[in-house]
């Protein structure tokens, strides 16, 4: 099942589908890249936005005939893939089905982050880490980081902007997308398919 949603007024989306699902529309089985860029047509086609798809420069942008600039940040897991576009050029998306393991956790996540998590009860534990994972590459995304750069984008610390009663928001409900807006900057969780996006607005 696709999901479609409006995630804030100044026009931006997530779509959120199952590549799966998606290789039986194109009938034929599909890449993770593949089935990111059919679920772009089928999101572009739900909000009405025409335009092609210029991915030679980071982020991807959708140029159109109109005035209208939109960009793209695509993910995708092992089972599912993630679309996000907006008109804002600062976004990241990334979606995760793999178990974030305790040894990754401790490399990447700060003192922070790690004493946060231990505040969280234990069947819990694990949508706690994919949400500070995916937040973190969707950082990684948003700030357009290069290769060298790419462990300490990993290792920012995301108490260091935001309180643990924002993060505790962000991934306590499982059937919704979770919005949290402070100085700018848009952080949003869905828990149900451990997808986290991250867009300055």
């Amino acid at each position: 099942m696709t999901h479609l949603l409006n995630i804030l007024p100044n026009h931006s989306w997530l779509a959120i589908a199952d590549i799966n699902e998606l290789s039986n529309i194109a009938n034929h089985s599909l890449t993770g890249s593949e089935a990111c860029r059919l679920l772009l047509i089928q999101l572009q086609h739900h909000v009405n936005i025409a335009g092609n798809l210029c991915d030679n420069q980071f982020p991807y942008q959708l140029i159109q005939e109109s005035l209208s600039t939109y960009f793209v940040s695509f993910s995708h897991s092992s089972r599912q893939v993630a679309v996000l576009l907006s008109k804002s050029a600062k976004l990241g998306v990334d979606i995760e089905n793999k178990i974030i393991r305790q040894t990754v956790a401790e490399r990447f996540f700060s003192h922070d982050e790690l004493t946060w998590l231990q505040t969280i009860e234990h069947k819990q534990q694990a949508t706690a880490m994919k949400l500070l994972w995916t937040l973190k590459e969707s950082h990684v995304k948003q700030q357009s980081s290069s290769h060298s750069r790419l462990l300490t984008s990993l290792k920012f610390n995301l108490l260091s902007i935001f309180s643990q009663d924002d993060l505790n928001r962000l991934f306590i409900k499982h059937h919704q997308l979770n919005i949290l807006q402070k100085n700018h900057q848009v952080l949003a969780f869905y828990p149900e398919y451990c997808c986290g996006l991250w867009l300055a607005i």
